[in-house]
Formats: structure tokens, C-alpha cells, sequence
């Protein structure tokens, strides 16, 4: 077995590797399709390395030329729906499937070119290269810049460098004037090794964008009261720090604590059940009467942290009317019902003042 066969056997099992990453860990995340999308684009890749090892011992090689082009620029290709996915900007299918469609007709016509030429260089190249910069645009067009989008984003646009290079490449270090030449050829050696280092950072760094994700969802879910919405003791304390760590005179700020009184007869007459819907309707009532700036948590009781830069004078009576707005809103009493449903519709139907 030669160098550049060897290297096919390695970036076949990394990419089998990777399908079965993206697979294991697309259930924990918020968007699995992304990685089912990234799973099945490295398994449809791997397929490239069997055509060419089929090149090498056996004698279809326009077959085996068309599958091994055709499954790499398909594979590239489901990683931009994956990235649609996870990014939340959709491919265009139609511009997708034509790309596809047209660069597959290309790739027939110039196989009877010498593969030492430059035409035959360009078709070849080219269509691997724009796919990779339309990942690359979709990263940028969905306007994440944490450290992990952005090396994501310079691999894809290093990535359609590498393609475009090697239309002059090909031609300058002659990779031999058919498929099988082009095996045993040092270029191809250096070429598989350059694409193998590129294949692993690439699949290494979207899987670091999910894992990423799952943990900032993680994060986000630690910080949730799960019966009211609103921010539990965690997440308020964390927010609330950075807004103490400032000068009041520059960012004053107010607290209003709301109570639900007589709360403990509801589970008592109910139950807990609908002690919890209680809860819930009151967190979305907190949530909805405050303002945006504010932060809602829940803790036994109701907390709005008001941190809105008001004009200096008159902070106190914005939050006092604040306050006063609150309560208003909360001013719902229980009143005796035979059914509970109705019940606890009178009693949290707030009144907005």
C-alpha cells in the first residue's frame, strides 16, 4: 500500500468516526438535525475514498472518478443544510441542487481532459471550492462571532482556498495524466494529507460548535425556575452582580419583591397541581408587565430587578410607578368556585393598570 492509499484508508475511518460523533451527539442537542445533516455528509464522504481505492485496482475509472467527485461535493453540500440548521439560515435548495446538477455535467465533459491541464484542473476544483465559500457566508450571514463560529468560518474559507490552490497546483506538480497516475503521484500524497488535516479541523470544530451549544443550553436551563419561567436564585444573583458591580449614580436601579398571598389555600383546596399552574400564570404575568431591561426571577416569591437607566431625578418615581403597575396587576383574590379550572382562571385573570 502506497502513501496516498494509505491516507484514503485513514480519511475514510475519521470520517466514519465522525458520523458516528454527530450521531451520538445530536441527541443532546436543541437542534439534531444539524448533526443527523453532519453525520450523514461525513458518511457520503467516506464513500470518495472507495471509489479511488477502486481506481487503483480496477478498470472503471470514469465510474469511479464521477462517485468519488460526486460524493465529496454532495457531502460538502449537506454540511451547508446542516449549517442552515444550526446557524438558522436555510439553504436555498433550488441554488443547491442546480449547483450540484450542473457541476456533476461539468465533471463529465472534462474527464476525457488530460488531468494535468488547467480546464481540467478548474472544473474539477472549483465546484468543491464555491460550496465551501457558501458555508463559509452562511457562518458570517448568521451573525455569531463566539470563538468556536469564527474558527469554524476561517476553515471553511481555508478549506475553498486549499480547492481553488490546487487548480494550479494540479497543473504546476503534474498529479499524472489519468486517475490512476494521479494515485501514485507525490501530489497526491500531499494533496490527501493537506485534505485529511482539513477534514479532521473542520469536523472537530462543528462538533465543538454543538458541544458549545449544549452547554450554553445547560447553562441556560440551571438558571430557570422550571414552575415559573423566571430566573431562579442562580441565574438572578449572576445578573444582578454585574449590575451592583456599577456606580448607582451612573445606573440606579430598584427591586420590587411580590408576594402571592393566600397561596398556600389554593394547595390546600386544589392541590399542588394547580398551585403550580398558579405559579406559572404568575411568572408570566411578572414577565409580561415588566419592563424589557428587567430581570424576573422567582424564588417563593416574586423579584423584579428594574436596572433601567433613568433620568437622574426621577428614578424613584419610575420605579415606585412600576411597582405600582405590578401590583395592580396582581391584585387578583381568590374567590370561591366549584370548579378549580375556573378557579384559577378568576384568580389569575390580572387586571393591568
Amino acid at each position: 500500500m502506497n502513501g496516498a492509499l494509505f491516507l484514503l484508508t485513514v480519511n475514510f475511518l475519521i470520517a466514519q468516526l465522525f458520523c458516528v460523533f454527530f450521531l451520538v451527539i445530536s441527541r443532546r442537542s436543541r437542534i439534531p438535525s444539524a448533526g443527523r445533516w453532519f453525520a450523514a455528509a461525513f458518511a457520503v464522504a467516506s464513500l470518495s475514498a472507495i471509489f479511488e481505492v477502486v481506481i487503483r485496482y480496477a478498470d472503471i475509472d470514469r465510474f469511479a472518478s464521477f462517485g468519488a467527485f460526486s460524493s465529496v461535493l454532495g457531502a460538502l453540500i449537506m454540511i451547508r443544510v446542516g449549517l442552515g440548521r444550526l446557524y438558522g439560515v436555510p439553504a436555498n435548495v433550488l441554488a443547491m441542487t442546480v449547483l450540484f446538477g450542473a457541476s456533476l455535467t461539468l465533471n463529465l465533459m472534462i474527464y476525457d481532459l488530460p488531468r494535468g491541464t488547467f480546464f481540467h484542473s478548474l472544473g474539477y476544483q472549483m465546484p468543491f471550492a464555491i460550496v465551501e465559500l457558501i458555508c463559509a457566508i452562511a457562518v458570517y450571514r448568521s451573525g455569531r462571532r463566539e470563538t468556536a463560529d469564527r474558527i469554524l468560518m476561517a476553515l471553511l474559507l481555508l478549506t475553498a482556498g486549499n480547492f481553488a490552490s490546487k487548480v494550479y497546483f494540479a497543473v504546476a506538480f503534474s498529479g499524472g495524466d489519468s486517475a490512476q497516475a494521479y494515485l501514485g503521484s507525490t501530489y497526491a500524497l500531499v494533496s490527501q494529507s493537506l485534505s485529511a488535516v482539513l477534514v479532521v479541523s473542520t469536523g472537530l470544530t462543528l462538533l465543538a460548535v454543538i458541544v458549545v451549544e449544549i452547554m450554553d443550553d445547560a447553562k441556560a436551563n440551571s438558571e430557570i425556575d422550571p414552575l415559573s419561567g423566571l430566573l431562579n436564585r442562580r441565574g438572578f444573583d449572576a445578573r444582578v452582580s454585574q449590575i451592583l458591580a456599577r456606580p448607582m449614580s451612573a445606573y440606579p436601579h430598584c427591586v420590587i419583591v411580590c408576594d402571592l398571598d393566600h397561596f398556600k389555600s389554593v394547595n390546600d383546596t386544589y392541590g399542588h397541581a394547580a398551585g403550580d399552574q398558579v405559579i406559572l400564570s404568575f411568572g408570566h404575568m411578572l414577565a409580561g408587565h415588566s419592563p424589557p431591561e428587567a430581570i424576573c426571577a422567582f424564588r417563593r416569591r416574586g423579584i423584579c430587578h428594574i436596572p433601567a437607566v433613568y433620568r437622574r431625578g426621577n428614578g424613584l418615581s419610575v420605579c415606585a410607578g412600576t411597582a405600582q403597575h405590578l401590583f395592580i396587576a396582581c391584585d387578583c383574590r381568590i374567590a370561591r368556585h366549584r370548579s378549580p379550572v375556573g378557579q384559577l382562571r378568576r384568580l389569575c385573570a390580572c387586571r393591568t393598570g
